[in-house]
């Protein structure tokens, strides 16, 4: 299955906004924009014109993930994503399989590849570093 941009919150309040800018998909291949997918949120969060997405409360659990709008095949990607708040160490900015549930915890995913905001780091569900910068905002 392809891959999306996603991320995982779950404090509530913890907000995070995705600057838009062009993501470039396939080296070249595609160019458009990254935004979040209100259809593919877990239960607590509120998407605001795809590119604000803030927990409103923990009502589906601990954990609530929102999909990007671009599924990734291949190649490499990057975009700018800013911390508007976070409450504690528990949001995960990364890419998970497409159909995956999305108020589950994302440490539980077989294939998991994300930035944990106490500077974490898996890829492919291994443990790559626990040193990387941690961030809260910014």
């Amino acid at each position: 299955a392809p891959l999306v941009a996603a991320i995982t919150l779950a404090s509530e309040e913890s907000k995070i906004t995705i600057q838009n800018r062009p993501t470039v998909l396939n080296t070249g291949e595609y160019t458009g924009e990254l935004r979040w997918d209100e259809a593919r949120a877990g239960k607590d969060l509120h998407v605001i014109d795809g590119l604000t997405v803030t927990k409103m409360a923990n009502e589906g659990g601990d954990y609530a993930t929102v999909l990007g709008t671009l599924c990734l095949a291949s190649g490499q990607h990057s975009w700018n994503i800013y911390i508007n708040h976070v409450e504690d160490s528990n949001l995960f900015i990364g890419v998970a399989v497409g159909g995956h549930d999305l108020n589950a915890d994302p440490q539980e995913m077989k294939h998991r590849t994300y930035y944990l905001s106490n500077g974490t780091i898996r890829v492919a569900g291994k443990l790559i570093t626990r040193c990387a910068e941690p961030y809260a905002e910014g």
